[in-house]
């Protein structure tokens, strides 16, 4: 469990400075990915959902 841990916290990390190397022409800039339109931004916001999700079923399924 301890290296699931540390391996998302990496992956968060790592994710965040990404981000953060963007400018704000770039991350506002829309794209179409399967005829729906995209911000790299916006796709922040779903990766961090997402990470939230797996935090819920480690929870859920690992630690009750």
């Amino acid at each position: 469990m301890v290296e699931i841990l540390k391996d998302y916290d990496i992956a968060r990390a790592e994710s965040i400075k990404m981000l953060l190397q963007f400018d704000e022409e770039f991350l506002t800039k829309t794209q179409i990915m399967r005829k729906n339109p995209y911000t790299p931004v916006g796709i922040g916001y779903i990766v961090a959902g997402h990470c939230l999700h797996h935090l819920n079923m480690i929870e859920k399924n690992y630690l009750d």
